[in-house]
């Protein structure tokens, strides 16, 4: 049996960059739910290193959250190249923010409405600094059943833990956007009012290309703290699909 619709997958070589700069817990979730739950060998580097790195010997590179302030533009602009040449490169949260910023993602940051400037009274300002973190809330996400990054899934309304105040755009090409939040996205936890209309209608994941390659930018975590275990399936697919997403379906960058 065969056909023209069938795609190859390569055997996945993945990278996962570490230390400086990254979140341990973040960069440790995604570690023991590749090597413990998966069975999928990984390299670890340390970010600061990345310049030095032989990036051919990888066609998937994790960039956990984190503020990579060690990753200088030597390893940018290598990374660029790599993702050209047709590499798969997956960012969560912080880490989908810094590759916004440094020119590495088609994704494009939305930025937060503004804080209510009004006067207060200083008793209130603990409650109120409280009150614009995003510690933990369950979302509950729209689901593009029919992309690559959600196979497996049954269900178009997806439950995601969030934690952050992070937040993406929707992509401009109307198939690049397989994750989005809706008018009300809110299940279960609490975010305050402002936060949550910034959240209203914004990307749960992006996938851009430059190139041959992939970039799947992600708002959440999906393995956080290696306990949220629904949205695990996101991270594996991005690891095994990405590099067989149709070109034609992604945001352009960087050309």
């Amino acid at each position: 049996m065969g056909s023209s619709n069938f795609r190859s997958l390569e055997k996945v070589k993945v990278l996962l960059l570490s230390g400086s700069g990254t979140s341990s817990y973040n960069v440790g979730a995604i570690w023991h739910l590749l090597d413990q739950r998966y069975d999928i060998s990984i390299t670890m580097i340390d970010a600061n290193n990345l310049a030095r790195a032989d990036l051919s010997r990888y066609n998937t590179i994790i960039l956990a959250s984190g503020s990579y302030r060690g990753v200088n533009n030597t390893a940018i602009s290598k990374l660029k190249s790599w993702i050209q040449d047709g590499g798969t490169m997956i960012t969560v949260a912080n880490g989908s923010e810094w590759a916004i910023q440094r020119g590495l993602s088609g994704a494009r940051k939305k930025v937060a409405s503004k804080k209510d400037d009004n006067r207060r009274p200083y008793q209130q300002l603990r409650r109120d600094r409280g009150g614009h973190v995003i510690g933990g809330a369950i979302l509950e996400q729209q689901a593009d059943l029919s992309h690559p990054i959600l196979y497996g899934y049954k269900n178009a309304n997806l439950p995601v833990f969030r934690k952050g105040t992070f937040l993406m755009e929707p992509a401009k090409n109307p198939y690049a956007t397989p994750l989005i939040n809706g008018d009300t996205p809110l299940r279960a936890g609490f975010i305050n009012q402002k936060n949550q209309k910034d959240l209203a209608n914004t990307a749960g994941i992006v996938v851009s290309g430059h190139g041959q390659g992939k970039v799947i930018s992600m708002a959440e975590d999906p393995a956080f703290r290696a306990f949220w275990f629904g949205t695990n399936k996101l991270l594996a697919n991005a690891i095994f699909f990405g590099r067989i997403i149709a070109g034609d379906s992604v945001e352009k960058f960087g050309e």
